[in-house]
């Protein structure tokens, strides 16, 4: 069980990776906007995309788990052998996923850059 709370944690330093880096990239593309994306913005407009990010992992813990412990002993070796990348992968990826799909942030940026454009 503990191994899972690590590999979680694993997961969880994804998905603060992917944080960190879509806040550096949204402050790029509004260097010169009226909109200034923060850390702290991000993560108030964010906030249920990160959450539903933390539940993936919760589930693909809970999810690994169980297979490890009914696959067949060469696989889960296996399998255990890559869960760090996995976990890590989940998490990144789940992390921007959702952003991409749902963001908040990054919708309101685009629509100041296409109000610029327009003008």
């Amino acid at each position: 069980m503990t191994q899972i709370f690590m590999l979680v944690a694993i997961g969880l330093l994804g998905i603060v990776a992917q944080i960190l880096l879509k806040v550096r990239s949204l402050r790029r593309r509004t260097e010169n906007l009226v909109t200034n994306v923060s850390l702290n913005q991000y993560l108030q407009d964010e906030w249920d995309n990160i959450l539903l990010s933390v539940l993936a992992l919760v589930i693909t813990g809970i999810i690994y788990d169980q297979a490890t412990k009914t696959l067949n002993p060469v696989i889960a070796d296996y399998v255990i052998k890559f869960s760090r990348l996995l976990f890590i992968t989940v998490g990144y990826m789940g992390a921007s996923m959702l952003a991409s799909l749902l963001g908040k942030t990054e919708k309101l940026v685009n629509k100041e850059i296409d109000a610029l454009g327009k003008k």
